[in-house]
């Protein structure tokens, strides 16, 4: 094989841009999410017989799903601040999650369901934060110069 014909490896300056796992992220927040909860969103609302029940389900599924959407077009976008509310929205979901499941186990609910309930709120958390906080694409991408060294600043040339 010839040395020669072989391309460079992508250096990780050229990781930059909504595309890879960062698009995938943006998707589910704004297209796979709204689709999965909806359908249960609306499920609940006409079935439960308790209004109030009924108002607190559909505040706590809608709340955070029109705010992953927002957030996931702000990142698809690359909106000032976008990296720093989608770590706020993660850490929101995660805590609503952790406050159904504490309500749950004081209500003696099905050990079974929590579990999954559990696995499903803090496992997304821990891996969508660590790719937001270590991905070289997340930081190139949204990358401000007021959190550069002095020498990353681009020179100002006017």
């Amino acid at each position: 094989m010839d040395k020669n014909n072989l391309t460079p490896p992508k250096l990780p300056e050229n990781l930059v841009g909504v595309s890879g796992w960062l698009l995938l992220f943006c998707i589910s927040l704004t297209i796979l999410s709204p689709l999965v909860n909806i359908i249960p969103l609306v499920n609940e609302i006409s079935s439960d017989p308790d209004l109030l029940s009924s108002i607190i389900g559909a505040i706590l599924t809608a709340g955070p799903l029109i705010y992953g959407i927002i957030i996931g077009i702000r990142l698809w976008l690359v909106k000032p601040n976008a990296l720093k509310h989608a770590k706020i929205f993660l850490v929101v979901v995660l805590a609503i999650n952790l406050l159904i499941l504490a309500v749950s186990i004081l209500m003696r609910s099905d050990s079974r369901q929590l579990f999954s309930t559990a696995i499903r709120s803090i496992l997304p958390f821990i891996i969508w934060w660590s790719y937001l906080s270590r991905s070289i694409r997340v930081r190139n991408t949204y990358q401000t110069t007021k959190n550069m060294t002095k020498e990353e600043k681009p020179i100002d040339t006017q």
